[in-house]
């Protein structure tokens, strides 16, 4: 009752912009009303649904009516012990909700089977989740296989991947695949048997110099051998480069910048 009530107090509201509801052993009677909610609130953007063991039944009604919120940009599910049936509804939510753009699904067991899902998800379709936190879910190393293969992917827009605390033993995939992901940003190994990787943080810091050229059209000219350096043998790198810097030209000796204000 006391759920429903909140949801009722919020269908309309246009000021709560965050709302926490952890350790409330949510059953449907709670679930459904904060779903509806959801369907029609157009203010809340931050929603922490944390230790609640929620049942996979639950799990997709909430995402079902999920799809249809035009506000929510970060969802937390940290400590429901996800089944892959409910991993599997939630990311057939993130395929159809153009808003939402974090998720966090710590500690909830997903291991290489939920990963998977997410992966398969995320790389081969269009959506906007820019930031994904898996941390403690026990993935292992088929699972960084998975998302690896997911970060070459066209589809997969990413900037933030967190994986601390894992079972990952070997970091090359990620390594390799940042050979073809001009976009991502940040990579956390930390805490898994794998260590910290040198090469790949190399990567990842050179995208990040190429993400402030996109930024900044005044960034300092010492970043440009740093990113170009990084794409120049990437073709399709290159191509996602200059469409969004078209004042950049590579030449045969590094590259020029040029007027385009014409």
């Amino acid at each position: 009752q006391g759920l429903d009530a909140i949801a009722q107090a919020l269908h309309g509201h246009r000021r709560l912009i965050e709302l926490c509801l952890q350790d409330n052993a949510l059953t449907e009677g709670g679930i459904i009303p904060i779903g509806h909610m959801l369907s029609h609130n157009n203010c809340l953007k931050l929603l922490h649904l944390v230790n609640n063991n929620i049942s996979d039944h639950d799990v997709r009604r909430l995402t079902e009516l999920m799809r249809y919120n035009r506000s929510l940009e970060m969802w937390v599910m940290t400590g429901n012990h996800l089944s892959v049936r409910a991993t599997r509804s939630i990311a057939e939510m993130l395929l159809t909700n153009d808003f939402l753009r974090k998720v966090c699904l710590w500690g909830n067991q997903l291991g290489d089977d939920g990963v998977q899902v997410v992966a398969d998800a995320l790389g081969n379709n269009e959506n906007y989740i820019v930031e994904l936190r898996l941390m403690v879910n026990e993935i292992g190393d088929n699972g960084a296989v998975a998302l690896a293969e997911m970060l070459t992917k066209e589809h997969c827009v990413l900037t933030e991947l967190d994986l601390m605390g894992n079972r990952i033993t070997d970091a090359s995939p990620f390594v390799g695949a940042l050979d073809d992901n001009v976009v991502i940003e940040g990579l956390c190994l930390r805490g898994n048997p794998c260590g910290v990787s040198t090469e790949l943080d190399e990567k990842l810091l050179w995208n990040r110099a190429g993400r402030r050229l996109l930024r900044d059209e005044k960034a300092p000219l010492g970043l440009f051998p740093l990113a170009l350096g990084r794409i120049s043998t990437n073709p399709s790198a290159i191509h996602w480069f200059l469409t969004r810097r078209p004042d950049i030209v590579l030449t045969n000796e590094g590259y020029e910048l040029m007027d385009v204000s014409i």
